[in-house]
């Protein structure tokens, strides 16, 4: 009985860590994220944030950001109206000014492989041999948010 009990425990055990460890990330995340910016700018609920790649990485984003400057804002999820197109709008991820300047910053919270350039209209996202994505390009997309280029 004991061995039945020791190997159980030797299957289950990496999955019992894995669950440890997803517990400690999202433990240490809420203190993190109550503290941040990012939260003071969206109120988005930390839950929403810890499992959503998009909203995420534009935590992530924010978090990289913060203190570089004294005289720093944030702004993020701006929706704008497109003045081209009646009705239709849209998203910048972040807006971070200080007194350099105002950047506008698209993010991309994407894992794996990223094959792309500035002049092609969409990228690669690969994950493996078999699984290719693609998007696209963000340099385009941002370019859509700067009306005053």
């Amino acid at each position: 009985m004991l061995y039945i009990y020791l190997l159980l425990l030797f299957i289950l055990s990496p999955f019992l860590l894995l669950f440890v460890v997803i517990i400690y990330k999202f433990l240490t995340f809420d203190n993190q994220y109550d503290k941040s910016v990012y939260k003071t700018i969206v109120d988005i609920p930390r839950s929403k944030v810890f499992f959503d790649k998009g909203y995420y990485g534009e935590y992530l984003t924010v978090r990289c950001l913060e203190g570089i400057s004294e005289k720093e804002k944030f702004l993020a999820n701006v929706y704008l109206n497109k003045a081209a197109k009646e009705g239709q709008t849209t998203e910048i991820d972040v807006v971070y000014i200080n007194e350099y300047g105002i950047f506008v910053l698209e993010s991309k919270n994407y894992s794996g492989w990223i094959f792309g350039n500035d002049k092609a209209k969409y990228w690669t996202q690969s994950l493996n041999k078999r699984v290719k994505n693609k998007f696209y390009n963000p340099v385009f997309q941002n370019a859509g948010h700067n009306f005053w280029h």
